[in-house]
């Protein structure tokens, strides 16, 4: 059951990015790449060299560590209608 939990706020996650990028003209992979750069302020975690010893991509490495609420999290403060636009 908790992966079906997980793959729906990454499903969510998704549609958060899909929005936003549709609204305001900007590539996904550019919105992704500074999400994954504040997570990796905000929670202190070395994400580019987590991500090179698993092998995996960012949003595997944190789906499979737990932190996929948080990522979400953050990408609603970041990108939500009240943010301020990037």
């Amino acid at each position: 059951m908790p992966k079906l939990a997980k793959g729906s706020v990454y499903k969510r996650l998704d549609e958060l990015v899909k929005t936003y990028t549709t609204a305001h003209g900007v590539l996904p992979q550019y919105l992704y790449t500074l999400l994954f750069q504040h997570f990796a302020v905000q929670y202190h975690i070395n994400l580019p060299l987590k991500v090179k010893r698993a092998g995996i991509s960012q949003i595997q490495w944190i789906e499979e560590n737990g932190w996929i609420t948080q990522l979400y999290d953050l990408a609603k403060q970041l990108f939500t209608s009240n943010a301020n636009t990037l």
